[in-house]
């Protein structure tokens, strides 16, 4: 009977292999859950999960703030699609018909505290048929079959963890002790090493805006070649074919300070700096600046950089001419901030679209504004850039980055869970002082 109605609200099929409620004890299990594929995004499931327990305080449900004791998700799997028309699965689960809009009533406080949260053994994949031409009757897009070369991203193995997180419309961070979170994952990178990433986070009561967020992210041997939504040639902006990625973010309602750095082998790491507020962020190119310039040999000559005893060389080529140099500046700095502004946006409201044209702008866009201004001094910096790419992406320094992926990955982990607790709680800009050192 579940099965049946959730089958009609979804208008897809949903099938349950069995549902077990015990009201007086407050639990509630379901196993064998699947949701199949809306109409035109093929066969097979778009979500489904082995089992899923959950057990709630009794006495809350009477009190006005609901408690969840444990929450268990065990093995679920979400399969994301884009079709032939561009449309993706998950809307076809949004509101379909227009309702007037309804009179709008103080909002009352709602409660909830989630002491503990487990998801084990979950997959996710984006597929994305959109650039295919249909291929069913005039008028209608065939979704065609799954396939293996139409996955843009696949996270595997991913486990979430949480604990005392709080839904409140009307409470302040500085009056709750902060919930915890922390989510691991590797990402699938076709024939070479899965990639590990992790998340760790330390969060506010959420429900009333912008949530109080102290947060970590890490990623380690990210093949840049390897994904679609990657714009061919982004290994010479970023210094490599094989990337790490870390991300320190603190956020508030009045706060955005987010650092990220961007590292290959041998090279200067590819530094940025966001902040602002959330609904005005400002981008900080100074780091993005050197280190582009630094990777095509512009304005600073010749650099040797130590990289466990092998030196890298910037390239020989220096640019001169003051104008050239100001004008590539500026159009990096557009460049950057329009394209990392888009894939934020896009990041915040699932837009993938929005996300990969971000992406574009801030790697390839950037790269050929720079491309620009070694035009107009003579040349001499392409040549330059093209040396240092090609030493910074060799099969030597390839195998070297994939070979110490493991180390360089527990490392970079552990620095990460470090620093978590150092940060401010609630989050606050860094002083003067502090960014100084």
């Amino acid at each position: 009977m579940i099965s049946r109605s959730l089958a009609s609200a979804l208008k897809t099929p949903v099938e349950l292999d069995d549902l077990s409620v015990s009201l007086l004890a407050g639990k509630v299990g379901l196993r064998g859950f699947r949701l199949t594929q809306p109409e035109g995004f093929g066969e097979g499931d778009m979500l489904s999960f082995v089992r899923l327990e959950l057990d709630l305080a009794v006495r809350s449900l009477f009190s006005g703030a609901i408690e969840v004791e444990n929450f268990l998700l065990e093995g679920p799997e979400i399969r994301l699609i884009k079709n032939v028309r561009g449309e993706m699965n998950l809307a076809a689960f949004s509101g379909q018909t227009a309702s007037a809009p309804a009179e709008e009533k103080p909002a009352e406080r709602v409660q909830a505290l989630l002491r503990r949260a487990v998801i084990t053994g979950g997959k996710l994949s984006y597929h994305d048929f959109s650039a295919q031409p249909p291929s069913g009757p005039a008028g209608e897009a065939a979704a065609p079959p799954p396939s293996e070369l139409d996955i843009l991203i696949e996270l595997r193995n991913l486990e979430l963890e949480a604990s005392g997180l709080r839904l409140d419309t009307c409470a302040s961070a500085e009056l709750s002790p902060p919930g915890e979170a922390s989510l691991k994952a590797s990402l699938r990178q076709g024939e070479f090493p899965a990639a590990p990433l992790a998340l760790a986070a330390r969060v506010g009561p959420l429900g009333s805006g912008v949530p109080s967020l102290n947060a970590v992210f890490r990623l380690a041997g990210f093949e840049v070649g390897e994904f679609q939504l990657i714009p061919a040639g982004a290994s010479n902006a970023l210094g490599g074919d094989i990337v790490d990625v870390a991300l320190d973010c603190r956020l508030a309602p009045e706060l955005l300070e987010c650092e990220i750095t961007v590292a290959a082998e041998g090279v200067l790491p590819l530094s940025l700096r966001v902040g602002g507020t959330p609904d005005r962020p400002e981008v900080d190119t100074s780091g993005v600046l050197f280190s582009v310039l630094a990777l095509t040999g512009g304005g600073i000559g010749n650099l040797a950089l130590g990289a466990g005893g092998a030196a890298y060389q910037a390239g020989a080529a220096a640019v001169n001419t003051v104008g050239a140099v100001g004008e590539g500046l500026f159009g990096v700095i557009g460049s950057v901030g329009e394209g990392l502004g888009g894939a934020v946006v896009g990041a915040a409201t699932g837009d993938l679209d929005r996300v990969g044209e971000g992406l574009s702008q801030a790697t390839v866009g950037t790269a050929g504004e720079v491309g620009a201004a070694a035009s107009a001094v003579g040349g001499e910096l392409v040549e330059g850039a093209g040396q240092a790419a090609a030493a910074a992406s060799g099969s030597d320094r390839e195998t070297v980055r994939r070979e110490g992926l493991e180390l360089r990955w527990e490392k970079a982990w552990a620095e990460a869970l470090r620093a978590l607790p150092l940060m401010p709680w609630p989050p606050e800009r860094p002083s003067a002082a502090t960014e100084g050192m």
